[in-house]
Parts: structure tokens; sequence; C-alpha cells
């Protein structure tokens, strides 16, 4: 493998430097997808969708997956300065560990109002509430489930439906996780 030109890209937790890990395609896919969901719902709306923008919160500057920011204020140049309202942080291997608790840990501070963390078939979403994600709750997908549908009781076919879908806390957007997954 001969690689002609290569960037290093660190985060910034807690004063301390993080290496960021190349993406993988599945993990360029399913980014790609929600950020194609709130392009497509944002369109004529003040909120922008950015993928792999730096965002400095305080001391930490972070470069999440996706950030939706509806306060034109923060956004300058090529940085966001202040808490998005919604992030989303698609897991890898490498990221897990800062993904679900150093990065959770800070957006709650900051005052995110929706933090996502994805992985390959689910989405759990924490929402803050007075200052703390409190709880969150978690959707999947399963394509072989999808694709036995017609074959289950009517009430088993819902209960796969309703934990596949999940409107927004902060839009009237109805998130289809086939949408974000299924790459067929």
């Amino acid at each position: 493998m001969n690689l002609a030109y290569v960037d290093t890209f660190y985060e910034i937790i807690n004063g301390r430097a993080y290496l960021m890990s190349p993406t993988n395609v599945r993990h360029s896919e399913i980014t790609g997808n929600i950020y194609l969901l709130f392009k497509n719902y944002l369109k004529g709306k003040t909120c922008k969708v950015f993928q792999d923008v730096w965002v400095h919160l305080g001391k930490d500057i972070l470069a999440p997956d996706i950030s939706v920011v509806c306060s034109k204020n923060l956004i300058r140049n090529d940085t966001i300065y202040g808490a998005p309202d919604l992030v989303a942080e698609v897991m890898s291997p490498s990221s897990h560990e800062k993904d679900r608790a150093y990065k959770k840990q800070i957006y709650e501070q900051y005052g995110v109002k929706e933090y996502w963390i994805v992985s390959d078939g689910s989405i759990e979403v924490f929402i803050l509430h007075n200052g703390a994600y409190a709880g969150s709750n978690t959707y999947h997908y399963d394509i072989v489930e999808f694709e036995m549908l017609d074959y289950l009781p009517s009430e088993k076919q819902a209960e796969i439906i309703g934990k596949s879908k999940f409107v927004t806390s902060i839009f009237d957007l109805t998130v289809n996780l086939a949408d974000i997954f299924d790459d067929r």
C-alpha cells in the first residue's frame, strides 16, 4: 500500500490529544446517510447539518461525525464555536470509549440537546433534560427481521417496525433506521 499523502488529525478532550482514526467504508456509508437525512429535511430551514466539522466547546475541540446547528452565530469560517443542537457519533472499535464516555459527558455539559451514539444496526438517543442526559432510548434495525415481516403475526410486525423508527426531540423528523443502515 502506497499512501502519497496522509494527514493526522487529533481531537482535544480534557486537554489531552486523541488521534482520530481513518474511517472505514461502512462508517462512511452510515454517516453519509445520516447527513443526507438531515440535509433533505433541513432544506429551506434555518438549521444546518455538518459532517466532520470542528466543534469548539470550551477547552475541548471535537470533530463529531454529524452536527446540526440552528444558531448561525455559532458558525464561523470552518468551525463551530458552541454546542450544536444535535450530534451523532458513528461508533468504531477505536472510538467506542471516547464516544460513550468522554464525548457524551462534554456534549451534556455544554448543552447538546440530542446526542446519538450510532452502531451498525442501532441508534442510542440521549435527550437533554434539565442539563443532563437522563437515560436513553435505543432503536434497532435488522434486515433479516424486515425481510421476514410478511410471515410474522401483525403484533410482531408492529413491534419490529416500532423499534426501528423514532422522531427526533428537536424536529418533527421521523428517522427510519432502514434509511440509515440498509445499503441496498
